[in-house]
């Protein structure tokens, strides 16, 4: 802390200013490094089951957006690349976290339609609110400077606009959550009890961490100084992250089992052979001159019809 009695009055206010950007800026790092080992921790020891349930398992377009959204938040963090990455991370994750909950519809695409408006609602207001926050940064004069004394980029101008898209994020999850809840209490399924139950206790700390942290960020975007701007941004990111990564694995394992139980095809391909089930029913089939012949029906049916056909 400088000593404001040895500096000119004029001078105070600047070396203040200087002083409370600075530890801004070092909160901001050492937040974002946290965010960092919390992420790279996840993966490495998440790293077996990611083998053995994602690279392993069948190919898909859930897995490759899994892949994606899990490795791109490193290269973000380790590259400092965020702001662009977090974007697409965000709609890559809301996205993941839909296909979960629409397969605990039975892939019901009615719902899907529901959800998918809803998921594209959000990404274009979420990426809408970006454009307009980065438009006022580079609009406003002095909006982006460079402090010698501190030798780092600051804001000069708060985008206040950065709030609506964490806002319009909490609707989302609120919305996906409300779907979970409705499913609980209208499908009930006991085949599925367990994944029902893992998506609960998983997707409860997934949905209260990212609203209790996007209402942290929406707070700080409506009443934060601008050098205070992106203290938990990418704390969050990373955090989000990790809570979601950990709910599809759980999911992906729980699937795994419950496929190997009812001789399933997907992610187990050593199993042998197709499993089928044979039912023989007797009929009574009309001939001509009121004759009636009595024969018999016997069907096969193939259980290896994947009760999960969208997911790893």
């Amino acid at each position: 802390m400088a000593n404001m009695s040895s500096i000119p009055p004029e001078y105070a206010p600047i070396i203040r200013n200087i002083e409370e950007h600075h530890g801004h800026l070092l909160a901001t790092r050492y937040v974002t490094a946290a965010g960092a080992v919390i992420a790279l921790f996840e993966t490495v020891t998440s790293f077996p089951d990611e083998l053995d349930l994602i690279w392993k398992g069948r190919q898909g377009f859930e897995r490759t957006v899994f892949l994606v959204h899990r490795h791109i938040v490193l290269i973000g963090l380790f590259c400092a690349v965020q702001t662009g990455l977090a974007a697409v991370s965000i709609c890559l994750m809301d996205g993941l976290v839909t296909l979960e909950v629409w397969q605990l519809w039975d892939c019901n695409w009615k719902m899907m339609r529901w959800m998918l408006s809803a998921f594209i609602l959000q990404s274009v207001t979420t990426l809408g609110f970006l454009g307009g926050t980065v438009k006022t940064i580079l609009g406003t004069p002095g909006g982006f400077t460079y402090t010698d004394a501190i030798q780092s980029c600051n804001l000069g101008v708060a985008p206040r606009l950065m709030a609506g898209s964490w806002a319009s994020g909490i609707a989302f999850e609120v919305f996906i959550l409300a779907c979970i809840i409705l499913n609980v209490l209208d499908r009930p399924r006991a085949s599925h009890v367990r994944l029902t139950r893992l998506l609960l206790r998983d997707g409860c700390a997934y949905f209260i961490g990212v609203i209790a942290l996007r209402t942290v960020n929406m707070v700080i975007a409506i009443t934060s100084p601008p050098s205070a701007f992106f203290i938990t941004t990418f704390g969050t990111w990373a955090v989000v992250t990790t809570l979601v990564n950990h709910l599809i694995i759980n999911q992906c394992r729980e699937r795994q089992r419950l496929r190997a139980s009812v001789f399933l095809k997907g992610d187990l391909a050593r199993i042998p052979s197709a499993a089928l089930v044979s039912e023989t029913y007797e009929m009574t089939v009309a001939e001509p001159a009121n004759v009636y012949v009595q024969t018999t029906v016997s069907t096969h049916t193939d259980v290896t019809t994947d009760a999960f056909p969208y997911m790893i």
